[in-house]
C-alpha cells in the first residue's frame, strides 16, 4: 500500500513539475520572441534557441551523477524549488523591463531548462525505491509517457492561455505556483533504502563511469540508438514542419496545424498502446525505429497534405512508441547505482537533433537556399535513412546476439 501510495505521488508530482516546466519555457519564448521579432533577424532568433539547447547538454550529463549521488526525493524537490524561483524572477522581470527583452528570456529559460535536466534522472531512478519489482516495467512505460505527452499535449496550450488571459507576469506566478504544488506532491514519496554506495570519487570521474555505463552496455547503446533515431525525426518535424508545408506541400499555415494534430495523435495512440497492451518491447523498439525512418524518408517526398497526414500520424506513433519501450528495458538492463548516470546520457543524447534542427533553421534564415522543395528532400530524407539504418542494425544485431537488449 507505500508503495502505491508513493508511486502516487511521484507520477502526480511528475505530471505538474513536468506541466511547469514546459509552461514555463513556452511563455518565456513567447517573451522572447517579442523581442526577437521587433530587434533581431530570425537567424538571431535560431541561434538564441539553439543557446539553451547546447547548454542543456552538460547540465543533463551533470545531473545524472546528482541523481545517483544524493537523495532523489530532495533531488526532485529541489529541482521544483529552483523552477518556482525561476519563473517567480521571471514574472518580477517581466513587469519591471517589459515585452521586449532577448537576452533576458534566454538566460531564465537556460535556468528553467536547467531545473527540468535536474529533475529527470532522478524522477527515473526513483522508480527503483518506490515501486515493487513486478510492476517497475509498467512504471517506467508511464514515467516516459507523462515526459512525452505533457508537454506536446499540455504544456503549450496550458501557456498559450495564461499568456492571453494574465499576460506574461500573470500566467509566469501561475507557473510558479504549479512548480510549488510538484513539490508539494513530491514531499509525499517514500524512498526505500537503497544499498550503501562507496565513497565518492570526484565530480569528473563519476561522469565518466556513468558514460562508460551507458556506452558499454549493449543493452543501453542498443535504448540510445533507437531514441536518436526518432528523435532526430520528431526535431526535424517540430522545427521545420512549418516551413515544409510552405515549401514542398505548397499549402498554407491551417494545413500545418492538420499536421500537428496528426503528430499528436501519433503520439497519444502509440503511447496507449505500450500503456495498455503492453507488447513485445525489444521488437517494438526495433520496428518503430524502422517505421518512424520509412515515414520520415516518404514524408520528404509528398506534394500533398491529406497524403502526409497519416504519414505523420505513423510518425508520431512509431516516436511514441519507441521512446515508451526504452524505457522498461533501460531500467532492466542498467545497474541501480549508475541508473541516473545512464539517464543524463540518455537526455543529453536527445538534445543532438534539437541541436541540428536550430542549425538548419539557421542556416536557412542566414539565406541559405536549405527550404526549397529538393533541399527539404534531402533533409527528411538523410533523416529517414539514418533511421533506416540503425534500424535495420538493431535488427541485425538482435540476430549476431540473440539478447542485445533484455526485457525486464
Amino acid at each position: 500500500m507505500n508503495s502505491n501510495r508513493s508511486h502516487a505521488f511521484l507520477v502526480a508530482g511528475h505530471v505538474v513539475v513536468r506541466l511547469a516546466g514546459s509552461c514555463l519555457v513556452s511563455v518565456l519564448a513567447y517573451w522572447g520572441m517579442a523581442g526577437f521579432f521587433d530587434r533581431h533577424t530570425p537567424g538571431a532568433m535560431a541561434w538564441g534557441s539553439l543557446s539553451t539547447t547546447v547548454v542543456a547538454v552538460p547540465v543533463a550529463l551533470l545531473a545524472g551523477v546528482f541523481a545517483d549521488r544524493w537523495d532523489q526525493r530532495r533531488t526532485m524537490i529541489g529541482a521544483a524549488v529552483v523552477g518556482a524561483v525561476t519563473a517567480g524572477l521571471a514574472a518580477v522581470l517581466a513587469e519591471l523591463l517589459g515585452p521586449y527583452q532577448t537576452l533576458v528570456p534566454v538566460l531564465l529559460t537556460v535556468l528553467g531548462m536547467g531545473a527540468t535536466q535536474v529533475f529527470g534522472p532522478a524522477r527515473f531512478a526513483a522508480i527503483n525505491r518506490v515501486v515493487d519489482a513486478e510492476r517497475r516495467e509498467h512504471a517506467a512505460v508511464v514515467s516516459a509517457a507523462v515526459s512525452l505527452l505533457v508537454p506536446v499535449l499540455l504544456g503549450g496550450v496550458l501557456a498559450g492561455l495564461l499568456w492571453s488571459a494574465l499576460g506574461i507576469g500573470g500566467a509566469l506566478v501561475v507557473d510558479a505556483g504549479l512548480y510549488v504544488a510538484g513539490a508539494v506532491l513530491l514531499r509525499g514519496v517514500r524512498l526505500r533504502p537503497a544499498d550503501p554506495l562507496g565513497p565518492g570519487r570526484g565530480l569528473l570521474p563519476e561522469l565518466d563511469a556513468g558514460l562508460r555505463a551507458a556506452l558499454g552496455s549493449t543493452a543501453a547503446r542498443s535504448v540510445l540508438l533507437a531514441l536518436l533515431a526518432v528523435l532526430v525525426g520528431g526535431s526535424l518535424l517540430t522545427g521545420l514542419g512549418t516551413v515544409f508545408v510552405l515549401a514542398g506541400l505548397h499549402a498554407g499555415s491551417a494545413e500545418a496545424g492538420w499536421l500537428s494534430a496528426a503528430y499528436c495523435a501519433g503520439l497519444l495512440l502509440g503511447t496507449l498502446v505500450l500503456l495498455l497492451a503492453r507488447p513485445d518491447r525489444t521488437r517494438v523498439l526495433r520496428s518503430g525505429v524502422l517505421a518512424a525512418g520509412g515515414g520520415l524518408l516518404l514524408y520528404g517526398w509528398l506534394t500533398s497534405v491529406w497524403v502526409a497526414l497519416p504519414v505523420v500520424f505513423l510518425i508520431g506513433a512509431a516516436t511514441a512508441a519507441v521512446t515508451c519501450a526504452a524505457a522498461p528495458l533501460l531500467l532492466a538492463a542498467v545497474p541501480a547505482d549508475r541508473l541516473g548516470r545512464v539517464v543524463g546520457v540518455v537526455d543529453a543524447m536527445g538534445q543532438l537533433p534539437a541541436v541540428a534542427t536550430f542549425v538548419v533553421i539557421w542556416w536557412a534564415a542566414a539565406g541559405v537556399d536549405v527550404i526549397g522543395a529538393d533541399r527539404i528532400v534531402g533533409v527528411f530524407g538523410v533523416a529517414g535513412l539514418l533511421a533506416l539504418a540503425a534500424g535495420g542494425f538493431l535488427w541485425w544485431s538482435r540476430r549476431a546476439d540473440r539478447s542485445p537488449v533484455q526485457a525486464g
